[in-house]
C-alpha cells in the first residue's frame, strides 16, 4: 500500500480515495431531495429581499393614506400582488388592511369591509393575534360610521377580549373608549361613563398623556350634554391643565375649544369667544384647513348668538375662503347651508338664498344627499316667509324627494351589509373545512420529510467536513512550500543586491585615481599616494565581499560585531580622504567640523567606516558641482543620556516628505517631481540602519534648512568646543 506523503496525515492515499468514492455515493443517494433543498435556499434567499421591498411598499401605502389616495391605493394593490407571490400571510394583510382605509375613506363601505375582512381572515392564517384585534376594531369603526352600533360593538368586544389575553394595555383603554363612544351614540350615559372611566384608569397607570387628554375630553362632553356643567368643567380644566404642560399643540386646540362649548351652553359667549380664538391661533398653526375652517365657522356662530351679526358675517365669509382654497367640496357645501341658516334666522332673506343656493349646488356637484336635503328644507322655508309660495313648493317637493332617496340608499346599504356578512360567515366556514384537511395532510408530510432530511443532512455534513479536512490540509502544505521557495529567492536576491551596492563605492575610488594615472605627469611620491589609495581601497572592496558572504548570517540576527575603543574623528577622517578624488571632480568642498577633546567610543571600527563612507558617498553623489558637503561629529545630550552624533549635511534636492520614512527600508527609491535620485537599490542605507542598530545607536534623517539633506547617527557616549577642518 502507498503511504502518505506527509506522516501528520491520518490516512493514505488510497484510502483517501476510497473515502472519496464512498462520499461521492453518498451524495449521489441524497440525489433529488438534496437538489430540492439548494432550490428551497435559493429561493429564500431571493424572497428575503422581496420581502423587503413587502415592507417597503405597504409603508408607503400607510404614508399615503391621507395625502394622496390614490398612491396608497397603487402602493396596496402591489404590496397585494407581492405578498401573494411570496405567500407571506401578513404582508398580505397589511396590504388588504391599507387598501380597506383607502374605500373606507371613499365612503365605498362595500369594498372597504371586503379588504379589513380578508386581512383578518389573513392574521387569522397567520396566527398574528394583535393584528386580529386590530382588524376587529377597524371593523368595528366601519360599522360605526354606516350607522350599524350592534354590529360595531360586537366586533369591538372581540377585539377588546383578544387585547386583555395579551395584555396590550394601550389598546385595552383605546377600545374601551370606543365602546363608550357607541353608548353615548345610543345615548345611554351611564354606560358611556363606565367605559370612559375604565380607559382614563388604564391611561392614567401606563401613563398615556395623550389618551388621558383625551379621555377626560370625552368624559366631559358627556357630562355637557347631560346639562352636568360642574363635572364637564372638572373633566375639561384638567385635560387642559395637562395639554398644557405636554405642550401638545392640538390637543391643547381642542381642549380649549371644548372650554369654549361649555361657556357657550351656559350662555357665557364672551368667555367662549375668547376660549375659541385661542384655539383658533393653534388650529392656523398645526390643523387642517377644514378644521381650521369649522373653528372658524363655530366662531361666526357664536357672534351670532351674542348679537353681534357683523362680527358673525366676517367669519362665515373667512371660512367660506378658507374652505375654497382647501378644495374640500364636501365641507364648503355644508358651511355655506350653515351660514344660509344663519342669515335666515337674522331674517336677511337675500343673503340667505344666496348662501343656501351655492350651498346646494355644491352639495348637488359631489352627491352629499344629506346637505341637498337640508339645503331644499331651508330654501322652502325662506321662500315660504318671504311669500313665494311657488318656490317653496317646489323646494319642499325636492326636499321630500330627497328624503325619500336617502331612506332607500339607507334600506339598500343595509340589505348590501347583510349580504356580506352571509357571504363572508359562508367564505369563513368554507376555509376553516380547507385548513382542517390541509393541516391533517401537512402533519403527515413533515413527519415523514423530517427524518429523511434529518438522516441525508447528517450524512452530507459529515461527508462535508471529512473532503474540507483534506482540502484544508494539502493547502497548508502547498502554502508552505511556496513560502520556502519565496523567502530563498528573495534572501538570494537581496545578497546579489546588497553585494553590488556596496561594491560601488570602493571601486568608483579605484577608477578616479586610474584616471588620474592615466592623466601622467605625476610626480612619484604622487603616484606613491594614488597607488596607496588604490591599494586600499581594493582591499576596502576584499573586506566588503567577506562582509558580504555573512549577510544570511545578519539576517538570521547572527551578525558579529568586534567593538574596540576607536577614534571616530580618524575614522572619518580616513573616508574622507578616500572619497576625495570623487569630490574633487564635482568640485565639492567637505569641511567636517568636530569638537575638541572628543572620547573615543566602543565600536566596530570597519563597519562604522562602512556607514560613514556609504552617508558621505551619498551626499557628495547628490549635492550640485562646486558645492559644500559638511559633516559634523559632536556630543549631544539624548534622551538616554549623552551620546555621539556624526551628521552630514549636502545642498542636494533633498527626499519628498512622502519618502523619508522609506529610506531605510531596502530598495527604497526615492522620487523628486522633475529630478530622480538615483539611490540603487538602496540597501546601502539599509545595511547602514543594520550596523547603527546592530550598536544600539540611532540613525536617521531630516531636511536640511532651507535646503538639502541631513543624514546622521547617534551612538551612546559621554561628554565634550568646536573646530573646523576643510578638505578641498
Amino acid at each position: 500500500m502507498t503511504k502518505s506523503r506527509y506522516p501528520f496525515l491520518p490516512f493514505s492515499k488510497t484510502r483517501a480515495r476510497i473515502g472519496m468514492i464512498i462520499i461521492m455515493m453518498l451524495v449521489f443517494s441524497a440525489g433529488q431531495v438534496w437538489a430540492a433543498d439548494v432550490d428551497s435556499l435559493k429561493q429564500e434567499l431571493k424572497s428575503t429581499e422581496e420581502r423587503a421591498t413587502l415592507d417597503i411598499l405597504n409603508e408607503l401605502s400607510k404614508a399615503y393614506r391621507l395625502t394622496d389616495p390614490p398612491k396608497s391605493l397603487r402602493f396596496g394593490e402591489l404590496a397585494v400582488d407581492l405578498a401573494k407571490s411570496l405567500r407571506h400571510s401578513n404582508g398580505e394583510a397589511r396590504a388588504n388592511e391599507n387598501i380597506g382605509y383607502y374605500y373606507w375613506n371613499q365612503r365605498d363601505y362595500r369594498m372597504a369591509l371586503d379588504h379589513i375582512n380578508a386581512a383578518l381572515q389573513l392574521y387569522e392564517q397567520a396566527g398574528n393575534v394583535g393584528g386580529i384585534a386590530l382588524s376587529y376594531n377597524n371593523l368595528g369603526r366601519i360599522y360605526e360610521d354606516l350607522s350599524q352600533n350592534d354590529q360595531a360593538l360586537e366586533s369591538h368586544l372581540r377585539a377588546l377580549m383578544i387585547f386583555e389575553d395579551i395584555d396590550d394595555q394601550n389598546n385595552v383603554a383605546a377600545t374601551v373608549s370606543m365602546v363608550g363612544d357607541i353608548y353615548q351614540d345610543w345615548q345611554q350615559s351611564e354606560k358611556a361613563l363606565r367605559f370612559h372611566e375604565r380607559a382614563l384608569e388604564i391611561y392614567r397607570v401606563l401613563p398615556a398623556d395623550e389618551g388621558t387628554i383625551s379621555t377626560l375630553n370625552r368624559l366631559g362632553h358627556i357630562y355637557l350634554a347631560r346639562g352636568d356643567f360642574e363635572d364637564a368643567d372638572t373633566q375639561f380644566r384638567e385635560s387642559l391643565q395637562l395639554a398644557e404642560s405636554n405642550a401638545d399643540s392640538l390637543n391643547l386646540a381642542t381642549m380649549l375649544a371644548s372650554m369654549g362649548e361649555l361657556a357657550e351652553e351656559q350662555g357665557q359667549f364672551q368667555i367662549a369667544l375668547e376660549y375659541q380664538t385661542r384655539a383658533l391661533v393653534l388650529k392656523r398653526i398645526f390643523d387642517t384647513p377644514v378644521n381650521i375652517a369649522n373653528s372658524i365657522l363655530h366662531i361666526g356662530q357664536i357672534y351670532q348668538q351674542a348679537g353681534d351679526f357683523s362680527k358673525a358675517i366676517q367669519n362665515f365669509n373667512e371660512a367660506v375662503t378658507v374652505l375654497e382654497a382647501s378644495g374640500s367640496q364636501r365641507a364648503l357645501a355644508n358651511s355655506l347651508q350653515k351660514i344660509g341658516a344663519a342669515y335666515a334666522r337674522a331674517q336677511d332673506y337675500t343673503q340667505a338664498t344666496s348662501y343656501l343656493q351655492r350651498g346646494l349646488k355644491t352639495a348637488q356637484g359631489i352627491e352629499a344627499q344629506d346637505v341637498v336635503q337640508e339645503c331644499y328644507r331651508l330654501l322652502a322655508d325662506v321662500y315660504s316667509r318671504t311669500g313665494k309660495e311657488d318656490l317653496a313648493v317646489s323646494f319642499l317637493q325636492s326636499y321630500q324627494a330627497t328624503r325619500d332617496e336617502i331612506h332607500e340608499q339607507q334600506s339598500n346599504r343595509r340589505l348590501a351589509q347583510l349580504e356580506i356578512i352571509y357571504e363572508l360567515d359562508k367564505k369563513n366556514k368554507e376555509l376553516d373545512l380547507l385548513k382542517q384537511k390541509n393541516l391533517v395532510q401537512e402533519l403527515d408530510y413533515r413527519k415523514k420529510a423530517n427524518l429523511l432530511v434529518s438522516i441525508l443532512t447528517f450524512s452530507i455534513v459529515i461527508s462535508l467536513l471529512f473532503v474540507g479536512f483534506l482540502i484544508y490540509r494539502q493547502r497548508l502544505i502547498r502554502n508552505a512550500e511556496r513560502e520556502k521557495v519565496e523567502n530563498m529567492l528573495k534572501m538570494k536576491a537581496d545578497f546579489t543586491a546588497m553585494l553590488v551596492h556596496d561594491l560601488r563605492s570602493p571601486l568608483t575610488s579605484v577608477f578616479g585615481y586610474s584616471e588620474l594615472l592615466k592623466m601622467g605627469n605625476k610626480e612619484p611620491s604622487k603616484i606613491k599616494e594614488i597607488a596607496s589609495t588604490i591599494t586600499q581601497a581594493s582591499q576596502k572592496m576584499l573586506l566588503l565581499v567577506n562582509e558580504m558572504l555573512d549577510f544570511s548570517k545578519f539576517e538570521a540576527g547572527k551578525m558579529t560585531i568586534n567593538k574596540e575603543s576607536v577614534n571616530l574623528k580618524t575614522t572619518i577622517s580616513q573616508s574622507i580622504q578616500m572619497l576625495k578624488p570623487i569630490a574633487e571632480q564635482k568640485q565639492t568642498t567637505v569641511d567636517f567640523i568636530y569638537q575638541e577633546d572628543l572620547p573615543k567610543c566602543m565600536c566596530d571600527p570597519r563597519k562604522m567606516e562602512q556607514v560613514i563612507t556609504n552617508l558621505l558617498g551619498n551626499a557628495i553623489k547628490h549635492t550640485p558641482e562646486s558645492t559644500k558637503v559638511i559633516i559634523r561629529l559632536k556630543v549631544i545630550d539624548d534622551l538616554a543620556g549623552q551620546a555621539m552624533e556624526f551628521s552630514v549635511e549636502d545642498d542636494g534636492p533633498g527626499i519628498n516628505q512622502e519618502f523619508q520614512d522609506t529610506i531605510f527600508d531596502k530598495y527604497a527609491q526615492l522620487e523628486q517631481k522633475n529630478e530622480a535620485l538615483d539611490l540603487g537599490t538602496g540597501l546601502g542605507l539599509a545595511v547602514s540602519k543594520m550596523i547603527i542598530d546592530a550598536h544600539g545607536g540611532q540613525i536617521g534623517y531630516r531636511t536640511g534648512d532651507p535646503k538639502g539633506s541631513i543624514f546622521y547617527f547617534r551612538l551612546a557616549m559621554s561628554p565634550v568646543t568646536v573646530k573646523s577642518e576643510e578638505i578641498s
